[in-house]
């Protein structure tokens, strides 16, 4: 088994983490997201939550589990390998030389989707959540929307029974759609505890080895401190908290649209710039310059703050 992209995600530990992007945008009843940096696993959870009690997969890349010859499991072996319990819908013809759907969804509880995703990383992932399992013909009628689908308008409104549509490309591009407002600021509180997690892993590891040591260094040696700083970011992971829903609601009434980079860090307090968007603005669009405000994480107190004065670095 192959997880030649697992690290892709991780933060460089000796330079800063890219800094992250949110929008969202409300259309008739649908908050649809556009974000960066974020991976799958990362809001397992929130998704897990906002799709109350059912989770379909619709489609799935990933190099973490290849066969012999390097073919990706279907879905459900992956389903399997993880423990999680799921109902299997062939899409037949309809996923032949279609983006976005796999051969096979996966009909899973939404509780099962952090175990699902536990370890192994797919750089494609799409999903719906459904109050209740759908049927047969409810499945094809979702995967043919999915399929057809262009993103000039939400999609939630024209998939039966769905109040969440999340769709990710690597963690360059995630793409949510949901009912209820709140999924957006969890988005963004998450994405924003993220960005903590990567200024406390920046100041606990050490500086880079020199240049010659790095090139003399064996392929193991590299290996064992990539894996030490994956233990180290999954250690501090529970030292940092979300955003209270209150604080990042406020900050979304004052934009809709942020970008934002740990500017100091310390093993006791994270400060991150943060820099309104221009509203319908493109992701991977330049971003502008200043900052706006800045977000204040106390980690002794697992506490945060918006402070609106000018940023130092």
């Amino acid at each position: 088994m192959s997880d030649s992209h697992r690290t892709v995600n991780r933060v460089d530990l000796h330079y800063p983490p890219f800094p992250l992007e949110f929008g969202v945008q409300q259309v008739k009843g649908c908050w649809t997201v556009q974000a960066r940096r974020v991976a799958a696993a990362e809001i397992a959870d929130l998704v897990a939550r906002a799709a109350r009690q059912t989770i379909v997969v619709l489609d799935i890349a990933t190099t973490s589990f290849l066969d012999d010859d390097y073919q990706q499991w279907a879905p459900s072996r992956i389903a399997a390998h993880q423990g999680v319990d799921c109902a299997v819908h062939d899409f037949g013809a309809l996923a032949t030389g279609v983006l976005g759907l796999s051969q096979e969804a996966l009909v899973i509880q939404s509780d099962d989707l952090p175990r699902f995703l536990d370890g192994w990383y797919p750089y494609e992932l799409t999903l719906v959540g459904l109050a209740e399992p759908p049927s047969s013909p409810e499945l094809d009628e979702i995967g043919l929307a999915v399929g057809t689908a262009d993103f000039t308008r939400p999609l939630l409104p024209t998939l039966p029974g769905c109040h969440l549509f999340s769709s990710g490309h690597d963690d360059t591009h995630l793409w949510m759609e949901s009912a209820d407002p709140g999924v957006a600021a969890a988005v963004l509180g998450r994405q924003l505890a993220l960005q903590g997690l990567a200024a406390l892993v920046e100041v606990a590891m050490p500086g880079p080895p020199p240049a010659s040591t790095a090139e003399e260094g064996t392929a193991e040696e590299g290996t064992a401190e990539a894996i030490t700083r994956m233990e180290l970011e999954d250690k501090l992971r529970t030292t940092v908290a979300d955003p209270p829903g209150d604080l990042v609601a406020a900050l979304l009434d004052r934009s809709s649209g942020w970008a934002g980079q740990f500017i100091t860090a310390s093993a006791e307090l994270v400060t991150i710039g943060l820099t309104a968007l221009p509203a319908r603005r493109r992701l991977g669009d330049p971003l502008p310059g200043g900052t706006d405000l800045v977000a204040i994480y106390d980690v002794a107190a697992a506490s945060w703050q918006f402070d609106g004065s000018p940023a130092t670095g």
